[in-house]
């Protein structure tokens, strides 16, 4: 049985002008009434505390099984949900709540109990990891790199890059353009590249929150000339991105 969190939820700050940095969506994004922000919010932890029970069950068959101590568990997710940050919901952006998302493995007697990777990660180095843990040889053009190694020496340091990729569907090419939005994050910064739109730059050691957009800053320029040269390098000119 799920406990019934009947209390207050917690809101986000009503964003204002300064917060608001999108450059798209933001004459979409609203800010609704608190009453109906929060049943959205009550609503997303009920599904989050469905999925726990899930997996709890799914840990718990293991066990009866007699698999625990031979399978490897891992819980990811594809994109997080915005919640009423920034004045928007849902995905599709890259402010953390959308591209942050979690990674949880859980194997006893092979994986620390308790390690906390510090580093970057991304979800296309799930597959070589997988090749790693099973004792075959993966793919040597993959995009991605097996976090085994990090886990074995408990290291954490992570990569010095990582990138996200958005592209436009049919049902939202009115607003968000024909063009892909790509992200690239560093320990330092955050370029989101919106298409030849425009171009957000953010200082991630002291705004975690992307609230100040220091793209226009004359004194960045070199930091933001190279971290353009490095997503096309990585993911090709905007114009011409792959989008299979």
């Amino acid at each position: 049985v799920l406990a019934q969190h009947t209390g207050p939820i917690p809101l986000p700050d009503v964003p204002g002008d300064e917060i608001l940095k999108h450059p798209i969506l933001r004459k979409r994004a609203r800010v609704a009434p608190d009453h109906v922000r929060e049943e959205r919010l009550r609503y997303y932890h009920a599904f989050v505390s469905y999925t726990d029970w899930c997996v709890g069950e799914a840990l718990r068959l293991l066990d009866e099984a007699g698999r625990r101590d031979d399978t490897l568990v891992i819980y990811v997710s594809d994109h997080g949900d915005m919640q009423c940050v920034h004045g928007m919901g849902g995905k599709s952006v890259f402010f953390e709540p959308s591209v942050h998302v979690p990674l949880i493995m859980r194997w006893p007697n092979q994986l620390p109990a308790g390690w906390r990777h510090g580093g970057l990660v991304e979800l296309v180095d799930l597959f070589p990891t997988f090749c790693e843990c099973a004792g075959v040889a993966s793919p040597s053009d993959l995009p991605g790199r097996s976090l085994w190694n990090d886990i074995e020496t408990q290291s954490g340091e992570g990569k010095e890059i990582v990138f996200s990729e958005s592209y436009p569907m049919e049902r939202t090419k009115d607003w968000m353009g024909t063009e892909p939005h790509r992200m690239v994050l560093t320990n330092e910064w955050k370029l989101v590249q919106y298409g030849s739109t425009c171009v957000d730059l953010f200082d991630v050691t002291t705004d975690p929150e992307n609230k100040i957009n220091r793209s226009d800053d004359l004194e960045l320029a070199e930091v933001k000339r190279d971290l353009l040269r490095v997503i096309d390098e990585r993911l090709g000119d905007c114009h011409g991105a792959n989008q299979d």
